[in-house]
């Protein structure tokens, strides 16, 4: 719908320049660069809102109701993982709590922003390597679960910052 539309435009537009400015570390002069920003490759905020909305297409396309069953809440079974990127994912989730009080101690944004982005990354890299959807059962619920684990995460980082976390792109 074109309401729908209009309210992901504008999370984006925000998301972008909140982000490229946040992304400093402080005492450093900033300069905004429009296409920079919008960008959706890169150290960018779009790029890990639409990381955010890639995943929650993953757990739509799943068909998976119970929040329980997409790692919202419940438990990964990190022993399904015969794979690096997935254990190293799994791994960059448990910094997270910590990277929080870092970031608010220090008064620095930019921590939070490159964790993010990093995970980002490290999502796509799993995703583009470890197949979701097609996986046999037990591991396809132990990826579903670390996918909405990453979900979870980005959507509280961005929260944090004041970016709006979409849903669809």
């Amino acid at each position: 719908p074109q309401e729908k539309i209009k309210v992901t435009a504008l999370a984006l537009a925000l998301a972008s320049m909140k982000f490229d400015l946040l992304k400093h570390d402080p005492g450093k002069v900033v300069v905004f660069d429009v296409a920079n920003a919008l960008s959706f490759d890169g150290f960018t905020g779009p790029y890990i809102q639409y990381t955010h909305a890639r995943i929650m297409s993953i757990i739509r396309k799943s068909a998976i109701t119970s929040s329980e069953s997409i790692g919202l809440g419940g438990e990964i079974d990190v022993g399904a993982f015969k794979e690096e990127v997935e254990r190293a994912l799994a791994l960059d989730l448990l910094a997270f709590p910590a990277l929080i009080r870092c970031a608010k101690e220090a008064h620095n944004s930019a921590m939070l922003c490159r964790y993010l982005f990093d995970l980002a990354k490290k999502f796509s890299s799993f995703y583009e390597n470890c197949p979701v959807l097609g996986a046999e059962e037990g591991l396809k619920s132990a990826r579903l679960s670390l996918a909405g684990a990453v979900v979870l995460v980005l959507k509280k980082g961005l929260g944090i910052l004041g970016i709006v976390a979409v849903d669809e792109m």
